[in-house]
């Protein structure tokens, strides 16, 4: 056993150094020419994962920056001038994720970062986002702590899902079905940030959970964790996990026959988490949040969208889309980023701080509340829109009355 331990403790130490050493290298980290960093555009960052476990989630995000500053430079940019987007791949690495703020600070008319799926990531860049003042803009993570982030005035922004509110929502999902509740969570702030918000929900319902489990990122083998959840004999397991760490649970709860229905956060509504555990999804039960139903009528914007990208990919299927709610909440805050820089008449990020606070009416890809945010609410999520999803036998997204369950 101390073997065990000490071999793992060498391994995780191994990678920190990688990633240290590495933090620079990959050839889209490297830092442009200050005269590149000099020009008439508008620039949107984008900081997310876009190789590693989260490059499914961080590709969509830049996907829907990309069509969305496609549509705005097509009718004549914002105030006269293009947007320019300057994309950054963090790979989930905390110190790469703080040089490219860093990095994308440096350019004379950065107006604002879109960031991605680690809630990690963006809770270390918090403090260099404020001494900036950068409008940065969530499309994913869902960490309650991002935005209440104690910084006033705050420059942070999200339309996604916070964990507080998802929370709620699964454990109400859940309780439909059963009162033992296991929680399975990764060992980060984002799975801390779940472990509180469902503790205190459970407790306000008298209950508390009969498990709780916890992964690290560096865990290739869970079955001490599954074992002793199945010990615990629950009638719902919620678990939030991003890809890697969600297929291995999966994989190893099917190989261990567990007989028990599994609520996920939405870090598993990913193509590569399908790829790795579509196997085991034919034996268990596993649905998923989503923060709207992509085939709800009645909005413009996302069925324009949905053409847009389905002609991209020739594909004739909405749920056939990879990610398509990190799409559509990536193009909806870069529209939104755009009309703040317009109201503010200036690309002054403070002011434009300012205007995304004060946007009027927002017609929506995705489902965010309208407007969107005020001075004392920074959360542009509709709650009235989420819903359970999963997976078809084809790795599409479906809601319940759309699939079959296994």
């Amino acid at each position: 056993m101390l073997t065990w331990a000490k071999n793992k403790f060498l391994l995780l130490l191994a990678v920190f150094f990688f990633e240290v050493a590495s933090a620079g290298t990959a050839p889209q980290e490297s830092k442009p020419l200050r005269s590149n960093r000099l020009t008439n555009d508008w620039i949107v960052g984008v900081d997310a994962d876009l190789t590693l476990g989260g490059a499914s989630s961080g590709q969509a995000v830049l996907r829907g920056v990309r069509i969305a500053a496609e549509e705005i430079n097509a009718s004549g940019g914002i105030l006269g001038r293009r947007i320019r987007i300057e994309a950054r791949d963090h790979a989930s690495v905390v110190l790469r994720g703080i040089e490219n703020v860093k990095e994308l600070s440096e350019y004379e008319n950065l107006i604002g970062i879109v960031g991605g799926i680690h809630s990690n990531v963006i809770l270390s860049e918090l403090k260099y986002i404020h001494e900036k003042k950068i409008p940065y803009l969530i499309p994913w993570a869902a960490a309650n702590e991002l935005v209440e982030n104690g910084f006033a005035p705050n420059f942070v922004f999200r339309l996604g899902a916070r964990d507080q509110d998802v929370g709620r929502f699964l454990l109400s999902e859940a309780l439909k079905r059963g009162n033992r509740i296991a929680l399975l969570l990764e060992t980060t702030v984002w799975g801390r940030s779940n472990h509180r918000s469902m503790a205190k929900e459970l407790a306000d319902r008298g209950l508390k959970p009969v498990a709780v489990e916890w992964i690290d990122r560096a865990d290739n083998d869970v079955n001490v964790q599954i074992s002793a959840i199945q010990k615990s004999k629950p009638d719902v397991v919620i678990i939030a996990l991003n890809s890697p760490e969600g297929a291995l649970a999966i994989k190893t709860m099917a190989a261990r026959s567990a007989n028990f229905e599994i609520l996920s956060h939405w870090g598993v509504a990913q193509k590569n988490f399908f790829s790795m555990a579509s196997d085991a999804l034919k034996k268990i039960r596993l649905e998923f949040f989503q923060p709207f139903s992509v085939l709800e009528s009645g909005f413009k914007k996302r069925i324009l969208l949905a053409e847009k990208v389905m002609r991209e990919d020739k594909i004739d299927s909405i749920t056939a889309i990879n990610s398509f709610a990190g799409i559509a909440h990536a193009y909806d805050l870069t529209r939104m980023l755009a009309l703040a820089v317009r109201k503010a008449n200036s690309g002054d990020r403070t002011k434009i701080r300012s205007s995304l606070e004060k946007l009027d009416s927002f017609e929506g890809a995705s489902c965010p509340l309208n407007p969107p945010f005020t001075p004392k609410r920074h959360e542009a999520n509709n709650l009235d829109c989420y819903v359970l999803a999963k997976f078809n036998s084809s790795g599409e997204i479906v809601s319940d009355a759309q699939g079959s369950r296994p």
